[in-house]
């Protein structure tokens, strides 16, 4: 019995090993979002390339114009594509939707500093830039000063402050 739970210990120590090593090499990928041709299998940057390689490159009688998103894995040593910010470096902080809304996160769902704006009590700025008064703008210039005005309110708001909110968005500094 003593060699067997030896044995049980070195195997689960292999395994956590293994197991380490993959998330250190996970950790130094890159992953970046490319459109692939459904016609013929290209990948293409963006969906201006996927429209210029549609109508350059001769696909059969049966070419619908169909692509799909796919994600490319870059190694250590592969160059990040011009124009594309990676979200995993030191210098950068990326907005993102946390796991739960009652965390302090910079997420668009954090419910822990309601605001008004307009004259209006929203719970989180998610429920402010989805607001009919937003998504019904004309234009994407009056939308994206929207979006900047209810950030505004939201970080200005005593909520903001008292939870730690504010304080967060600070503690990022100068990262992108």
């Amino acid at each position: 019995p003593l060699d067997a739970g030896v044995r049980l210990a070195a195997s689960a120590i292999e395994i956590a090993r293994a197991h380490n090593a993959e998330a250190e090499r996970r950790k130094l990928e890159r992953r970046v979002k490319r459109i692939k041709c459904g016609g013929c299998g290209a990948i293409v940057a963006d969906n201006a390339a996927f429209q210029a390689h549609c109508t350059e490159v001769e696909h059969d009688d049966d070419f619908t114009y169909e692509c799909e998103q796919v994600e490319l894995v870059l190694g250590e040593g592969d160059e990040l594509p011009d124009g594309h910010v990676d979200l995993e470096s030191e210098g950068v902080h990326a907005f993102y939707n946390a796991l739960s809304s009652e965390a302090l996160s910079l997420s668009m769902r954090c419910t822990l500093a309601p605001f008004v704006l307009d004259g209006k009590r929203y719970p989180t700025l998610e429920a402010a830039i989805t607001a009919d008064a937003v998504a019904d703008l004309p234009s994407s210039e009056q939308r994206a000063a929207a979006v900047l005005s209810a950030v505004r309110a939201q970080y200005a708001s005593e909520a903001a402050e008292g939870s730690g909110l504010a304080a967060h968005l600070l503690a990022t500094g100068d990262k992108l």
